[in-house]
This record gives structure tokens, sequence and C-alpha cells, in this order.
């Protein structure tokens, strides 16, 4: 599903969805339409403006394509993009000018400073989860491994605020880097992370216990609204 290198733009049913319908937004640029479902609630339900809008892009990879916040940006939001595969951070600078691009991957310890980007042919599957684990999950071998530095999720909402809209592909860690932030202090108005390794159950259990409800879930994600 998500080898596809080809351009994915595609029209969402109006009939489907009458917030989008209400807002004029039926472009999405996601793999399942995931960035039409986080901005219309955004914008119809809980009234804030795009231009006010902060993202927090985890695992950015494509500046626009399968990309879950370039919806916003074209609207006239700004945030984060972190993206620790150097092959992709100068393409994201280059398109993306408004944003902050953070070059590294985000740790889920403390004391971790670096990690083992794992690589493969499609940049859309590497990750920082253990080699094997990366392998079975993409279910070819890597094509290489690099050192990355890494940040926390907690110092960059410490260092950047609290985002309206937090989205999470990190190909297997998605979980255990949401797991890390201190709900206690930052609290994403809406959050999209990638289920599809570890499933949509134990993310909603953790979540709701956060004050979260499940918003939508599509193949590949899990969307949570703060209420």
């Amino acid at each position: 599903m998500g080898a596809v290198k080809t351009t994915l733009r595609y029209l969402v049913s109006e009939a489907m969805n009458p917030i989008s319908r209400k807002a004029k937004i039926n472009l999405s640029y996601s793999q399942n339409g995931e960035d039409l479902i986080a901005f219309s609630w955004l914008v119809e339900v809980m009234r804030v403006k795009p231009s006010a809008m902060r993202y927090f892009d985890i695992g950015a990879n494509d500046p626009i394509f399968f990309n879950n916040t370039y919806l916003f940006y074209t609207h006239g939001a700004s945030g984060l993009l972190v993206e620790p595969n150097p092959d992709l951070t100068g393409p994201l600078k280059r398109t993306r000018h408004r944003d902050k691009v953070i070059a590294a991957a985000v740790g889920v310890d403390v004391d971790q400073r670096t990690a083992t980007l794992t690589k493969f042919a499609d940049p859309l599957f590497n990750t920082i989860s253990h080699v094997d684990e990366a392998t079975s999950m993409v279910g070819s071998a890597s094509i290489g491994q690099i050192s990355v530095p890494t940040v926390q999720v907690n110092q960059l909402m410490q260092e950047y605020g609290t985002p309206h809209f937090l989205s999470i592909d990190a190909e297997g860690m998605d979980f255990r880097i949401l797991q890390t932030i201190d709900f206690s202090q930052y609290k994403p108005w809406i959050i999209s992370l990638e289920t599809t390794h570890g499933g949509i159950d134990q993310v909603s259990v953790f979540l709701s216990s956060r004050g979260y409800n499940l918003l939508a879930q599509t193949p590949a994600n899990g969307l949570f609204r703060l209420h």
C-alpha cells in the first residue's frame, strides 16, 4: 500500500464527508484522507483558523505526497517536520518554507542521543525499529543503515508549543513514541498515528485514559480527538 510512488491525489465524495463539503475542501495528500478528516474537524468543529493552526509531522518523509500536513500548509498553517533521513530533509526545506525542519528521529528513551536508521529502497519504510523487526514489517531486505540524531517529543513541545495536530508515522515506532508524551502538560487537539503494526485497540485504550476519543479509522491510521 505504502510502496506506491506515483502521485496520490483523490477527491473525497461530498456526500460521504459533509464537513469537508461545507469547508470546500476535498483534495487529500494523505494516504487515506487523514488530512481531510483532521483539517475539517479543526476548521468546522473546533473553529481554528487555518492560518493559526500548528502541526507536528513526525516522520514527514515526502513534503507533499502521502503527507498528512501538506493540506494544512496549503491553507496557511505551519509547524514542525521531523525527518531523520538526510536524503529527504533537503526537499522538505525547499518545498515547505514556512515550516521548521528537524533533521532527527524521535527517540523513546530520555537519555537517547542517536539511533540507527534502517533504510529501504522505498524511503516510506525507513525506520529506527530493530533491523529484524523492520525487515519483517517491510518484507524485503534493507539497503543500509546510518546513525542519526534523536530528539524527544516532549522536548519539541516544550520548545515549540503544543500543536493542534500531531501526526506520527514512524514505521513501527508510532505507539512507543506516543507513550513518551507527557499528557499532563501537552495535549494536541487531534492525533493521527499509524496503527497497522500495533493495532487500534491498544492505542484507543491508552488515549481514552488521557482524554481522547477515536475520531476515525482508516486502513493505515487511527485519528483521535481531545474531548
